[in-house]
């Protein structure tokens, strides 16, 4: 396979990303009529979201309008799968380069989903075994790292936001182990509160994740909006030397970032560069995702 054409492809299209700048420009905006409208208008064809909100006249009108919240989530929701599809169409055209099926199954599988959830890694998981042993190296270290950090993500925010203790928060988890042992899993699963669980964590493999800065009160909770900054993902918050100003969902996110890059960097010649970039195209469509949703929310309740 001649992966040279596959990251040529996928740097060119990591060019056309959106910069902290860009996101910078979408947070001055009042409404998300302007926001939809720059995208449309400014954002660069190649990626996707001209397509993506093409046919969406207004946006602000029908969330001002709708008498529920659930009537609201339904149509960011929907507002949300557009903007997923630049997701799909992108690692479409970088599978043209790709002729293997198992690795073409393997790339659209990540890019059509938008619902981490317990089957995506576990279905995710399962096709590792279809992957040829490069692929299957470097890839493993990516899922089985990315599982265990949301894991512990979700862990977290069951004992925080949900008051989940103790054992019943295991039936929430992906059931696959890479860098937590079962035992451990367990420990943390048991926690009885987060500051506990953030203990646990601290004596794990993954402690260099979570820079923990006393006292423990301040880390019982998280900042209203939760995981990666809306200003354009996690990218922004650097170095570990800046993980104490983070809250532990953040740090969390970051250290999966950091991993997807990492293995693209040591990998070159696996899918790993090709999955680093949909990850951050992700994350991308979930930064503007939390634009439009302030936005929206900011014009509902003036």
């Amino acid at each position: 396979m001649n992966y040279a054409a596959v990251n040529a492809k996928v740097n060119a299209m990591r060019a056309k990303l959106l910069t902290p700048q860009d996101y910078e420009v979408m947070n001055r905006f009042k409404s998300a009529d302007e926001i939809v409208e720059w995208l449309a208008q400014s954002a660069d064809n190649a990626s996707g979201f001209r397509q993506a909100v093409h046919g969406f006249d207004t946006l602000d009108e029908p969330f001002s309008t709708a008498n529920s919240l659930g009537s609201r989530h339904f149509l960011l929701t929907q507002t949300t799968g557009y903007l997923y599809q630049t997701v799909s169409k992108a690692a479409a055209s970088i599978c043209f380069f790709i002729p293997d099926k198992a690795m073409i199954d393997f790339v659209m599988t990540m890019a059509s989903t938008n619902d981490y959830s317990i089957n995506y890694y576990t279905s995710q998981w399962r096709q590792l075994s279809q992957l040829d042993r490069p692929n299957k190296t470097a890839l493993r270290s990516i899922l089985g790292a990315e599982i265990d950090l949301t894991n512990i993500l979700w862990m977290y925010r069951l004992k925080r936001y949900h008051r989940i203790r103790g054992d019943l928060t295991y039936g929430y988890l992906v059931p696959v182990r890479y860098g937590l042992s079962q035992a451990v899993t367990m420990g943390m699963a048991e926690c009885e509160s987060p500051k506990a669980l953030l203990e646990e964590i601290a004596r794990s493999p993954y402690a260099a994740d979570i820079r923990i800065t006393p006292p423990f009160a301040e880390w019982s909770g998280t900042s209203q909006h939760g995981g990666a900054s809306q200003c354009g993902g996690t990218s922004q918050y650097g170095g570990t030397s800046h993980l104490h100003h983070l809250t532990p969902e953040q740090q969390l996110t970051l250290a999966i970032e950091k991993r997807y890059k990492a293995a693209a960097t040591q990998h070159p010649d696996t899918l790993a560069p090709t999955l680093a970039y949909l990850h951050k195209k992700k994350q991308e469509v979930q930064a503007i995702t939390r634009i439009l949703e302030n936005k929206l929310q900011q014009k509902m309740y003036k």
